[in-house]
């Protein structure tokens, strides 16, 4: 049975799309002219089926290799950041797939509702499915199976090396108010705001930043979505954030993206099953760039349509 056809993906610097092609274990980038270079394999690191260190330099085991990336992000700096979701970490590489580092233990780490291991465990992660960078370069990761959002920083050595820092943490399981349930896609506008993609709650939640740079954990919005209602393992919503503010995000049973402004009006709607180039089959993975430009992931039809809003 061929691996499900997920493709996250991300606008970065200097015209390059990224695309986290799950089922293949890969990250393929695109250049402004179309041209691909791709990096990655499989590895399963809790049993180390497939697992190998990079010919030539010492690396750690299994560094540039993947067990479904579904998430993936380019920072201000071009740096690139991958959800290695079943891998249960996050690796970073430069803008040509070179590796420079990771976090996380490698491993399913369940924290439950327990406030002391939530606190415990920064670098523990249950599946994490979506990433994203402010302009200040802070990380934030869905951390999915844990039902919560993972703010991380990362400096950079003279050869390139990433370290990182744990920041902070918010989130929790349950419908409430600032608890999630499925969190995935998750975006960062340029005031500083985090939208989530709060899944099984039906609802995109908005973050706004505090006084200490910190995001309040209470929502200054919540945009009521239908058509998240599956609970299938692979249907998963992801969402972005326009210059202009306007949110985007896919509906993948549905086979649309829809666009809403931050008080959640809907602005525009487009899609529906097919193939023709104003059709989706399964679309998943939204990105915008710095000049508006929108990229949808139309994963059933292993292709990525562009798009440009009036």
């Amino acid at each position: 049975m061929p691996n499900p056809p997920r493709k996250p993906i991300a606008a970065g610097p200097q015209g390059y799309l990224y695309v986290a092609d799950s089922g293949n274990h890969r990250v393929v980038r695109f250049d402004a002219q179309g041209q691909s270079t791709e990096w990655g394999s499989n590895c399963i690191l809790e049993t180390g089926a497939g697992c190998v260190r990079a010919e030539g330099v010492e690396l750690p085991l299994g560094a540039g290799q993947f067990n479904e990336p579904w998430g993936i992000a380019a920072g201000p700096s071009g740096h690139v950041y991958v959800a290695d979701t079943w891998n249960h970490r996050i690796q970073v590489f430069d803008a040509n797939g070179k590796f420079l580092g990771q976090w996380g233990t490698g491993r399913l780490v369940d924290v439950g509702d327990d406030p002391s291991l939530r606190q415990s465990n920064p670098y523990g992660f249950y599946g994490p499915r979506g990433v994203a960078v402010d302009r200040q370069g802070n990380v934030y990761v869905t951390d999915t199976g844990n039902e919560r959002v993972m703010v991380y920083q990362v400096s950079f050595g003279l050869d390139g090396s990433a370290s990182t820092d744990f920041w902070y943490q918010w989130g929790s399981t349950g419908p409430e108010t600032g608890q999630f349930l499925e969190p995935v896609g998750i975006a960062v506008d340029a005031a500083g705001r985090v939208y989530v993609a709060d899944t099984w709650n039906l609802r995109v939640q908005v973050f706004a930043p505090g006084s200490d740079g910190k995001v309040d954990p209470r929502p200054e919005a919540t945009i009521q979505v239908t058509g998240w209602e599956s609970d299938s393992r692979e249907n998963k919503p992801y969402i972005a954030v326009d210059p202009g503010g306007r949110i985007y995000f896919t509906v993948p049973d549905r086979s649309y993206v829809a666009v809403v402004n931050l008080s959640g009006k809907v602005l525009a709607v487009w899609g529906g099953y097919g193939t023709d180039l104003s059709s989706f089959t399964l679309p998943i993975g939204v990105a915008v760039d710095s000049a508006g430009k929108v990229y949808v992931s139309d994963s059933g039809n292993g292709r990525v349509l562009t798009f440009e809003m009036p």
